[in-house]
């Protein structure tokens, strides 16, 4: 969603397929940009974003952003932090730990006031229509914020 979202707001489609992922080239604040969405499952995105790292020769201590759900987030919260290896997230996918100095945007999702126990099934579950407007509002926020980094 996140994606899709800067996208949209850049007037383009994430729709070339390249390691895995569907791509887009974008221009963000003045620097050149690949947007990636894996097209891997969800633990095994790294493996799309290593080849993609590899492909575009990128500096991942200062020129990748990952985006991911956080589940220890209230909804609409945002976290953004750079360096450190993010451990926790329902997808997180251990290839990435070879990457220590990754810059992350964490997305609440208010698990522990769902109680839920199915991290899974709660995470890939549509959001509510009362839910919309914060997410909406987080995506926007990180997408601001992100490309200070």
């Amino acid at each position: 969603m996140t994606i899709d979202r800067i996208a949209n707001g850049l007037g383009i489609e994430v729709r070339n397929r390249q390691c895995r992922a569907l791509t887009a080239r974008a221009t963000i604040a003045g620097e050149a940009a690949v947007l990636a969405k894996p097209e891997t499952f969800m633990n095994l995105s790294g493996l799309s974003v290593r080849e993609l790292v590899a492909e575009h020769q990128v500096d991942v201590s200062r020129d990748l952003i990952v985006v991911y759900d956080e589940l220890d987030l209230p909804l609409g919260a945002i976290r953004i932090r750079g360096g450190g290896v993010r451990r926790g997230t329902t997808g997180w996918d251990p290839s990435w730990a070879l990457w220590v100095r990754m810059n992350f945007c964490g997305f609440g999702w208010e698990f522990r006031r769902a109680q839920v126990t199915d991290g899974v099934k709660f995470v890939l579950t549509p959001f509510r229509k009362a839910q919309e407007k914060a997410v909406a509002e987080s995506i926007d926020l990180g997408a601001q914020r992100s490309r200070r980094f």
